[in-house]
């Protein structure tokens, strides 16, 4: 196995995933020079991997170091975090201490490095226990309390980035599987179960990696929660920000079939082809920003059909009457998701408040926009003015915090 080559382009054609880090960035170091346990380490600090060169697997290490952790520390939210850590406490060495160091896993290196002894500020040090005396220079104390929770941080991921690291080695390589010790890890198992019963993208997706860029691997990504097979048409629209959720639209020639509900970064509406033609008749956001700004990944035979229907006029009567009724409904909705307030349903709640704004805000208009861009600009811009309270909401962690935002929130509906 070439493993520049052939793990990175598995990498890249079956994931989506493209290492920006990889060019001089692995060092193989001879026994007598080896200072590390085991046969390979990754650094976060400098996104470097240190392989024994006597090692009987080096070419397994390469990609669990190499590759797998460095996918991890490049690409997933908790991975990311601490490599922002990192670059933070590097930064703050260069200009108290006028160096970097390789590694700081015990404060007392430091504090031995300065003629002004930085000891004489610290009442008590260690591993577990940090207490800084109120007269320590603020960048020092900002530098020692960064290093003791970067340090904290990384103990609380490091089971985590191990076993992702060895799921992945093991998928990008067959030949991981020799090493049964390490396949009988409970982490690596965990994530094994995960990808059998979703499948890998959805593992990138649901630890922070970044949507795929490919249409291609967009619809496989969707096709791990649903049979893709039985969709007429699948419309990814949206922001397409790659951090965020990825956001459907599923037609179906009946009923909508259900999806996989264990997920947290997929937006979907699912809805039967006929009810669509009248959706779109009647001008409805929902489903027309889909229809005119999103990406067909399948079903674009239909596109023209689904476009005339647009076009067709509508008395305004009858325009008003299904915006009051959408209103109703989504308002419906959100209450009942407020009934129950756990962190899918409030999502929910969030998702029909947008609904409801956009319904409201055509509903109040004495005449129907023409359908040209101002009426895109129009409903586009109340959905980014929701949208970012749905953000602000989505981001606090404090489930109770969360429910009463989103209670504000439909109050003033």
């Amino acid at each position: 196995m070439n493993i520049t080559r052939e793990p990175i382009q598995k990498l890249k054609t079956e994931l989506g995933i493209e290492l920006t880090t990889l060019e001089d960035n692995m060092e193989v170091i001879p026994k007598n020079d080896w200072n590390y346990q085991g046969e390979g380490v990754f650094i976060p600090g400098n996104m470097k991997a240190y392989l024994l060169e006597s090692a009987d697997q080096l070419s397994l290490n390469t990609i669990h170091e190499h590759i797998a952790h460095r996918a991890y520390f490049e690409k997933s939210s908790h991975g990311k975090e601490l490599v922002r850590k990192e670059k933070k406490i590097k930064s703050l060495e260069k200009i108290i201490f006028g160096k970097q160091f390789e590694t700081i896993d015990d404060f007392t290196e430091i504090l031995t490095i300065q003629d002004s002894n930085i000891k004489d500020y610290v009442i008590e040090l260690d591993k577990n226990k940090l207490t800084i005396k109120h007269n320590l220079n603020p960048l020092i104390q900002e530098y020692i309390g960064l290093v003791h929770n970067t340090r904290d941080f990384e103990n609380g991921i490091r089971y985590h980035a191990e076993a992702f690291a060895t799921w992945l080695s093991e998928f990008l390589s067959p030949e991981f599987g020799s090493d049964k010790k390490l396949l009988t890890d409970e982490g690596f198992l965990n994530f094994k179960k995960a990808e059998q019963q979703f499948g890998p993208l959805s593992i990138l997706k649901s630890i922070g990696f970044e949507t795929p860029k490919s249409n291609e691997l967009k619809l496989k990504l969707l096709g791990e929660h649903i049979d893709i097979e039985k969709a007429e048409i699948v419309i990814n629209y949206g922001s397409n920000n790659p951090n965020s959720d990825i956001d459907f639209l599923i037609v179906y020639k009946n009923e909508p079939f259900k999806i996989n509900p264990n997920h947290n970064y997929l937006d979907v509406i699912q809805i039967n082809y006929q009810t669509l033609l009248e959706n779109i008749k009647f001008k409805d956001p929902q489903f027309t920003i889909p229809l005119v700004n999103g990406i067909f990944l399948k079903g674009e035979e239909f596109k023209k059909e689904l476009l005339r229907k647009f076009d067709e006029e509508i008395e305004t009567n009858d325009y008003q009457d299904h915006l009051n009724k959408m209103k109703s409904l989504a308002k419906t909705y959100t209450l009942e998701s407020l009934s129950r307030p756990d962190k899918q349903n409030l999502n929910n709640a969030l998702v029909n408040i947008s609904y409801f704004r956009m319904y409201d805000l055509m509903s109040k208009m004495n005449e129907i926009i023409p359908v040209n861009q101002e009426y895109f600009d129009t409903i586009l811009a109340q959905d980014k003015i929701i949208s970012v309270a749905r953000e602000n909401i989505k981001s606090e962690t404090n489930l109770r915090t969360k429910y009463e935002l989103a209670i504000q929130l439909i109050n003033n509906l």
